[in-house]
């Protein structure tokens, strides 16, 4: 392969990354009309076809180009395993049995679409919703003109997809084992039941008619309601009693713990990440569901503090002593303020970037560092998920 044969002299992993493929004359010009779409994309052909697409580098892009010889296979087989996207600019059996044998799990394989080679039609293959495939058929649809096709059942019915609740604002799944289950009940009409306890919140009026709201897993147990699933969207770690429900039932961690951090200089990354985690495991809480880490602007150098965000991808807030000092705390300290500025650091920290007016937890302490948890109003978000 000119540029480099699949995974020489290239990245190890291009993973985040679009690939498009083609392998004849004209799905070679089809290709070079989705460039505009896919400015960081990668470009694959044939060396026969070598011309056909421009390198980019007199429009200032920055991905590549790469031609291969025949057979197409063993390139296919390369790029499935390092790219996040796939456009294949190939016939659909032929990518069918092309790809077949490279399938390992939804959670797993990269989004595939397939074009034509005159870019009428642009087919959700894999990875149609955790992947993002069905949004990368319209983006491929809208470039070059033709049709998106896209046959998961929930798209066909106008309906939400379980699997992708939250997607936009980084919820995670916790488990799959019943996502099946209740997906296939709720796009067959069967009854769905929906918990939602924190997170951004979903507009009821825009929910399937087949899902009933509950606000609290209290509120469900307690109404006795009987339905085909359940869908839980908690920052909480479930109870004894609550494990029933998601015994049929799958489970959501919404970014919605919002951790105010204090910490004296030099304080150790794995001393702050200890007390992170006895804190939340103490108070039922889940460490998937940490929004960021909140601080005074005094540490925006501090070495620990951004080594623990880095380990996790946290973001990192911080605050003026100013603006911490408008938030009302039980106990200012006069010690804090003389070193800091500010009457308190974890606690207001918490607080200012919850937009809450109470704390999960108030104070928990280590040697070196004070942590306090504050719940995210994220408020009511209309219209869609």
């Amino acid at each position: 392969m000119s540029g480099g044969k699949p995974g020489w002299g290239q990245p190890a992993s291009d993973r985040g990354k679009t690939a498009l493929l083609a392998v004849t004359g004209n799905g070679c010009r089809t290709l070079a009309r989705l460039r505009s779409a896919f400015p960081k994309a990668d470009a694959y052909l044939p060396e026969k076809f070598r011309g056909t697409v421009p390198t980019g580098a007199a429009d200032g892009d920055d991905h590549r180009v790469y031609h291969f010889s025949p057979p197409v296979r063993p390139v296919i087989a390369d790029l499935f395993h390092r790219y996040d996207y796939l456009v294949l600019l190939i016939a659909l059996g032929a990518a069918v049995r092309l790809i077949a044998p490279l399938l390992q799990s939804k959670t797993r394989d990269p989004a595939v679409v397939v074009a034509d080679e005159a870019g009428r039609y642009a087919i959700s293959l894999v990875s149609a919703h955790r992947g993002g495939a069905n949004d990368l058929a319209r983006k491929v649809g809208s470039a070059i003109r033709g049709i998106p096709v896209i046959t998961t059942a929930s798209e066909v019915q106008g309906t939400l997809a379980v699997d992708q609740l939250g997607r936009e604002w980084g919820w995670t799944l916790e488990g799959e084992e019943n996502l099946t289950q209740v997906s296939a009940a709720s796009v067959n009409g069967e009854p769905v039941g929906l918990i939602q306890e924190s997170g951004e919140k979903l507009d009821p009026d825009a929910l399937p008619e087949n899902w009933t709201c509950f606000s609290s897993c209290e509120q469900a147990l307690q109404s006795g309601w009987k339905g085909s699933g359940w869908i839980l969207i908690t920052h909480r770690l479930l109870g004894s009693r609550e494990e029933s429900l998601r015994e049929k039932g799958v489970l959501f961690r919404p970014r919605s713990l919002v951790l105010g951090v204090g910490c004296s200089r030099g304080a150790p990354a794995e001393e702050m990440e200890a007390l992170i985690r006895q804190t939340l495991q103490e108070n039922r809480l889940s460490l998937a569901s940490i929004r960021c880490l909140a601080s005074i602007t005094l540490k925006r150098d501090e070495d620990g503090l951004r080594e623990l965000a880095q380990r996790y991808q946290w973001p990192l807030c911080f605050y003026a002593p100013e603006e911490l000092n408008r938030i009302p705390i039980p106990r200012p300290s006069d010690y804090v303020w003389a070193v800091t500025g500010a009457y308190a650091v974890s606690q207001p920290a918490a607080l200012l970037n919850a937009g809450a007016d109470r704390l999960l937890v108030e104070k928990e302490k280590s040697r070196n560092a004070t942590l306090s948890v504050a719940l995210a109003d994220l408020g009511r978000l209309p219209g869609h998920v």
